[in-house]
């Protein structure tokens, strides 16, 4: 997508003690896997990878997004 640095948003200051900082923003990721397998395949890899993850995952900030440190 466009680049979304400080010199594309008309603010040429850049320090860090004027950093606004933002909320957390959240992102909703769905994994799917393929529907009920038949009787003689009665376990479902999708799945088992599935609920193998995290409902939640924390992110370190990254330094190239809004309120990260350069």
């Amino acid at each position: 997508m466009g680049d979304n640095s400080a010199s594309s948003s008309g603010s040429a200051d850049t320090s860090t003690s004027d950093t606004v900082q933002h909320p957390e923003q959240e992102i909703n990721d769905l994994i799917a896997g393929f529907g009920p397998f038949k009787a003689q395949y009665p376990i479902n890899p999708s799945w088992e990878i599935a609920r193998s993850l995290p409902s939640t995952l924390h992110l370190p900030p990254s330094p190239h997004a809004p309120g990260g440190t350069k």
